[in-house]
């Protein structure tokens, strides 16, 4: 069974290094990489950093707005349940968005449009 020192003897070792520092050949490679991708670490650099910070900005901002809104709608809902206010949630939810440019109705009696969601329930 061949030992520490008898193995590092036989690869040309001294013992001494303790992995810390790097050999030539580690730096040569840095050095080739450096020059090659070298003028392009500026850049990505400071596209990393805006993105970086876009996304926290807007992630703030998010949440600030969500919160927001969230308060507006509870005080909404504590103002009606307590009376002050009366709000029509199925006027809300059911008005249509009106139109910028409604389209003239070219006859007086259209035919209407069939569903295009048929219900799999028999109407009665």
């Amino acid at each position: 069974m061949m030992g520490r020192n008898s193995a590092l003897c036989a690869a040309g070792g001294d013992g001494d290094d303790d992995g810390a520092g790097a050999s030539a050949d580690d730096t040569d490679i840095i050095e080739e990489l450096m020059e090659k991708y070298g003028p392009a670490g500026g850049q990505l650099s400071f596209g990393w950093f805006c993105g970086l910070v876009s996304g926290y900005a807007l992630k703030r901002i998010g949440q600030k707005v969500a919160f927001g809104l969230g308060v507006v709608f509870l005080v909404a809902q504590g103002l009606a349940y307590s009376g002050f206010i009366d709000i029509k949630w199925n006027k809300v939810l059911c008005q249509p968005n009106p139109s910028p440019n409604p389209k003239p109705n070219p006859s007086p009696n259209p035919k209407p449009s069939p569903n295009p969601f048929p219900s799999t329930i028999p109407e009665s």
